[in-house]
This record gives C-alpha cells, sequence and structure tokens, in this order.
C-alpha cells in the first residue's frame, strides 16, 4: 500500500497496527528514508516494514512517561490544524531564507505514533510505504 498527500485519510481508517511491536527503526540520509520494523500483535509473530520515503524531519521521545511498553496505540495522519513538525521545518527553511532549497511543503504528510508508553514518533513525508 503506497500512501501520499492525496490518500492520507486512509491511515485513520485502513492501517490498524494497535497492540504491533516496533522492533527497529533505521533512517538513510542521503535517500531520506525512514524504516520501521514492527511485529504484529499476534502468536504468528509475523513482521512488516513501514517505509517513509522523502523524509524532511522526524522527532521522537523516549521517556516512558506512562510506564514501560512496546507496543503501538495509535498510528494516525496528523490534520492540518494540529501539524507542527512541518510547521516547524518550514519556520526554520524561512528563517534561512530558504537559502539552499525551494520546497513545497504542501506535498508532505505528517504522521504520528503514539506508544503504550505515552511516548510519541512524528514523521513528516511525502510518501509512505506499508509492506
Amino acid at each position: 500500500m503506497i500512501i501520499d498527500k492525496t490518500n492520507a485519510s486512509i491511515i485513520d481508517k485502513e492501517v490498524y497496527i494497535h497492540d504491533d511491536i516496533l522492533l527497529d527503526m533505521s533512517f538513510n540520509r542521503i535517500d531520506k528514508q525512514l524504516t520501521l520494523k514492527f511485529e504484529k500483535y499476534a502468536s504468528d509473530k509475523k513482521t512488516y516494514f513501514i517505509k517513509f520515503f522523502g523524509v524532511i524531519g522526524f522527532s521522537m521521545s523516549s521517556a516512558d512517561f506512562w510506564g514501560a511498553s512496546e507496543c503501538v496505540l495509535d498510528f494516525e495522519n496528523v490534520p492540518n490544524a494540529e501539524k507542527n513538525l512541518i510547521p516547524e521545518i518550514l519556520k526554520k527553511h524561512i528563517e534561512t531564507d530558504g537559502l539552499f532549497k525551494n520546497i513545497s511543503y504542501d506535498n508532505f504528510i505528517e504522521t504520528l505514533f503514539t506508544f503504550g508508553s505515552g511516548d510519541l514518533l512524528r514523521i513528516a513525508c511525502e510518501t509512505i510505504e506499508i509492506m
């Protein structure tokens, strides 16, 4: 499944990863690709990947606010009014007078993982592939 700006709302409707476990995360800075490896919350322990392409930023807390937990509570598409990572990156871009690259931030989506620990993983990217 490929997700971009045009169909990002399907994350909230069709992508269900509640209680799945984040096993690994890797970021390729040159390709701007973030790869997350998950294990299904089931007895078969199947693994799958969610890949984020054209990543312009991501942030994650790891403080175990609600206690240690390896499970995902929610994965959602962040509505425009609630986005904070993309506006933060845009502000930084404006502060540097857009010196290095002309980027249209309208083409990016922002997603949010909430973990059972209360920690958050926020990602801004162009496309997502679930495999």
